[in-house]
Parts: structure tokens; sequence; C-alpha cells
């Protein structure tokens, strides 16, 4: 029996530009689409979801507020985490998974947030110290709410390198290479205010959604453990900012 697929659903598959359909793959709820090609299959079969847990409440099946509950627990992404591209960016990424996943000895890596030395300029974290060093102002949009997960780019490469140590004991398998802490965009201007004395100021609004991970299993996997903090680790790279000013 295939999955019904809800109202709210269609609504928020509408907004993010794709289509939805009953999965005709074994297992899986909902077929994605962009442009008639379809990007993924999500959602397992005979687990309760967001919009079928807001029905229950409805109905009084479930109490209120399960639903909420629910759905904060399932955007915590892990390995088998199903995803849902947002952006063509993610999308091409998707398909290169797909690409990479045909090689009968792969592993597929999927990293957070990499940061430090030479790094793009337009992400958050440099646009935070660029302002502290040269305005000593950092701009939060919002409340500073939205969390991210930052991952410094010697755990990045250290994760590759067990990946490969490993090779055959993870061959086939997707693993989280993420870093060891989640930080709200308030918490990380706060760690830069501290290192450059700079003042923190709160303006518009920001709908960006929050990213939590939760790689238990890649680090138990490739016995992986983090060394410094991340707040040693953006002390370091902001020392790095202003030796090249």
């Amino acid at each position: 029996m295939s999955y019904r697929i809800k109202r709210y659903t269609y609504n928020q598959a509408e907004k993010l530009g794709v289509q939805v359909k009953p999965s005709r793959t074994k297992g899986k709820k909902i077929d994605v689409f962009k442009k008639g090609i379809k990007v993924a299959s999500v959602g397992a079969l005979g687990m309760n979801d967001y919009p079928t847990y807001l029905e229950k409440e409805k109905k009084g099946i479930v109490s209120e507020g399960t639903a909420g509950r629910r759905r904060k627990a399932y955007k915590i992404r892990h390995e088998n985490s199903p995803l849902l591209p947002q952006s063509s960016y993610e999308t091409s990424k998707l398909w290169g998974e797909n690409i990479v996943s045909r090689r009968e000895s792969h592993v597929i890596l999927r990293f957070s947030s990499v940061f430090g030395a030479g790094m793009k300029e337009h992400t958050v974290l440099p646009t935070y110290i660029n302002q502290a060093l040269s305005t000593g102002k950092i701009e939060v949009w919002g409340r500073g709410e939205r969390k991210q997960n930052y991952v410094h780019v010697e755990d990045a490469c250290s994760y590759i390198q067990r990946a490969v140590w490993n090779l055959k004991k993870i061959k086939g398998r997707k693993l989280l290479a993420v870093g060891q802490r989640h930080v709200s965009n308030k918490q990380l201007a706060e760690i830069i205010a501290r290192h450059t004395g700079a003042k923190i100021i709160f303006k518009n609004t920001d709908t960006s959604h929050s990213r939590r991970y939760d790689n238990q299993v890649t680090r138990k996997i490739l016995g992986y453990r983090f060394g410094c903090s991340l707040e040693q680790q953006v002390r370091e790279f902001i020392e790095w900012k202003k030796g090249q000013s």
C-alpha cells in the first residue's frame, strides 16, 4: 500500500520548487522530483512523520505538541537521514553522491560547514570576523538563533584520513564528517567578540533553518576523537585573518 501524501507536504514541496509523488522505491514514502528529474526518495514506510502526527493531533489520537517534538528530533541529521535538496547546489551534491555510489568500492563523507585558513569569504563565520576586525562591530541577523555546525579543515582532513585507513570496514557506507558542537549565530558572534573586543548588533530578521547533526556512528566506526575546541580553532582563524591584512 502506497503512502498518502498530506496537503502539508504538497504545500512545502511547492515552496521548495519540487514535486512529490508516492514513492515507487521499496520501503520509501515519497519520490521527489526537480523539473521532472527524480532527485531523492524520502521517508521510511511504517514510520510516522510530521504531517501524520499533525493529523493525529487534530483527531486526538496523540497529545498536543507531539508533532512539534517529533519534528525537532527528525531534524537532527544522522548518517542515513533522507536528503531533500533545497537548492541547485544541494541537488548537484546529491547527484554527485549517486554517481559515486555506482562504484563498488566507495565511501561517501558528508561534511558540515568546513572552515579554516583560505576559506571563501561569503559565509557567516568569516563575515563576522571581517566585520569585527574592520569595524569593531558584528551584525547578527534576527536574534541569532539559527544553529549551524562547523568543522575545522584539519578535522575534515582527519576524517578523510581515517576513512582511507578503514576503507574495508566502511566500504559502501555514508558517513557524517561534522564538528563536535552546534552553535547559534549569536554564540558564534560571542566567541568572535571575546577575541576581538567587537560589539554585537542585532538587526533585520533571519528565517534560515538550523542544521543539527549526530555522527556518533561515524565517530565510533572511525575511532575519531576531536582535539581542539571550536573556540580555540576560531581564535586561531582570527589570528590568521589578522596576519592577512
